[in-house]
């Protein structure tokens, strides 16, 4: 089936689900004329933040003059409400997003210099059909993440971007259409159509279409992602864990693709008696990039980024305790790049005011020489702010 052909499967899907509300009768016994029309419940949580960050800058020649305008700065508040109309046969979500930012500059090209702006746009947006108890469609926007890998989600086609690094930040919802099929407590299976880059980064966007096959027990799971690109390029995701003691999960994730384009990730998580856990990682990507300096690795268009992995091979350990002294979340996470000995130190703070507020803050500290990943755009960052849920 090709691209169009996958849509218009989906299309079909939606359109005939909606049937019912027209008093046109489906093929199930699970979804009736009542279910379809009956009143829709409406719920909204309203979440607001305010952080200021702070970062210092590397002298090197991937930023030289800082022409990639990097703040020295910034301040911001945000609203992320989120809205959702549901009854059992339909699901709305919308999820609109506020900000106001400010910027200052004390480095480079800039300096001396300051901006404000504000911006308004939609994170999630979409409508979930329920068609009996085991089939779902649904089109939008959608932050859509899965696997269990703290640096990245290799086999997520659409995004390998799991946003874990800089949590007060949301990772940019796209267009999905998708189709589910559940039928019974172990197996599900998807069919996904990427059909828009949304508020997505990703210059060389590709529609995408995927199966996801989900298999999960007691004791384990596992996926399988085959997907093709518009392009015509084809890959295999998996992913799998094993609980293999009470304390001790052991995982892996990945993509095979055509040609040398293959990553993956091996991890494992222990879980000491008092609630804290341990976890490392070992990530690699056969694409990476292993020129002496990291400057060779971008291509144009391809803009440098803290969050980025270049580089072939890296190395993750992760200290996480979520019952530091009752009301503090504490994760610290290591990063190493071992083409370039480069590392990263990232440590992540929340502190709960009652029920409702909470504190954070979210420090890195970089470490390499100007021609490393890790060295070549910032020496150290901190950023704190304040949450509220309405």
């Amino acid at each position: 089936m090709n691209g169009n052909g996958f849509v218009a499967l989906l299309v079909a899907l939606l359109v005939g689900s909606l049937m019912p509300c027209a008093g046109v009768s489906a093929a199930t016994d699970k979804v009736t004329n009542a279910d379809a029309g009956a009143p829709l419940d409406f719920a909204a949580l309203i979440y607001a933040q305010a952080y200021l960050a702070s970062q210092d800058l590397a002298q090197s020649a991937l930023n030289p003059n800082n022409v990639l305008a990097i703040p020295s700065t910034q301040a911001e508040v945000e609203i992320r409400p989120d809205f959702l109309l549901s009854n059992d046969f339909i699901e709305l979500v919308f999820k609109p997003r506020f900000v106001v930012t400010r910027r200052d500059w004390s480095e480079g090209l800039l300096d001396g210099t300051s901006d404000s702006e504000s911006d308004a746009y939609v994170q999630e947006g979409y409508a979930r059909i329920r068609l009996n108890d085991s089939f779902f469609v649904s089109y939008g926007r959608e932050n859509l993440q899965w696997g269990p890998s703290y640096l990245l989600s290799p086999s997520n086609i659409f995004n390998v971007e799991n946003g874990r690094n800089s949590p007060q930040a949301e990772v940019p919802g796209m267009e999905y259409a998708r189709m589910v099929w559940i039928p019974d407590n172990t197996w599900s299976l998807s069919l996904i159509a990427n059909t828009g880059k949304g508020r997505s980064d990703q210059v060389d966007f590709k529609k995408v279409y995927a199966l996801k096959i989900d298999y999960t027990n007691e004791h384990k799971y596992f996926s399988l992602i085959p997907s093709y690109q518009d392009d015509g390029d084809a890959s295999l995701g998996y992913l799998a864990g094993w609980t293999a003691t009470d304390a001790l999960l052991l995982y892996f994730e990945g993509r095979a693709g055509e040609g040398n384009s293959d990553q993956f990730l091996l991890g494992g998580t222990y879980t000491l008696e008092g609630g804290s856990a341990i976890a490392m990682e070992f990530f690699h990507n056969s694409e990476g990039c292993t020129n002496s300096s990291v400057v060779v690795c971008y291509t144009p268009g391809n803009t440098p980024a803290a969050n980025a992995y270049v580089r072939k091979n890296y190395l993750m350990l992760q200290y996480l305790d979520t019952a530091l002294y009752d009301d503090i979340d504490l994760t610290v996470r290591y990063i190493h790049g071992l083409d370039d000995d480069s590392s990263r130190l990232i440590g992540i703070l929340e502190y709960e005011l009652g029920q409702n507020a909470k504190l954070f803050a979210v420090g890195n500290l970089f470490h390499g020489d100007s021609k490393t990943e890790f060295g070549s755009l910032l020496n150290h960052s901190i950023l704190v702010g304040v949450g509220y849920t309405f």
